[in-house]
């Protein structure tokens, strides 16, 4: 393949992509309250991990759903099943 002619925009190299902005620790503020209106649900999130954690020794999971993403999967699909019992009118969904 012949170069492309010089002073072309062909012939310049080709730029990295953009870096992510460095996170700042600290820049986060804390609302009053956040902590107790977070506390239900980072339970559940503990509930779950604690679930994840033992099921592979009852042969119940893989051993890699006891991961932070097997965590966060089996809290999504919790998540939509919560969702399609509250919006099915009391009505069995599953």
């Amino acid at each position: 393949m012949a170069e492309p002619p010089a002073g072309t925009a062909a012939s310049l190299p080709k730029a990295a992509p953009p870096k992510p902005a460095p996170r700042r620790p600290g820049r986060l503020r804390r609302r009053p309250g956040e902590a107790e209106a977070l506390a239900p649900a980072l339970l559940i999130i503990d509930l779950l991990r604690s679930a994840l954690a033992d099921a592979p020794a009852r042969g119940q999971v893989h051993p890699d759903a006891a991961t932070d993403a097997g965590v966060e999967l089996l809290s999504i699909m919790h998540g939509g099943f919560a969702r399609d019992f509250a919006t099915a009118d009391g009505q069995r969904v599953i």
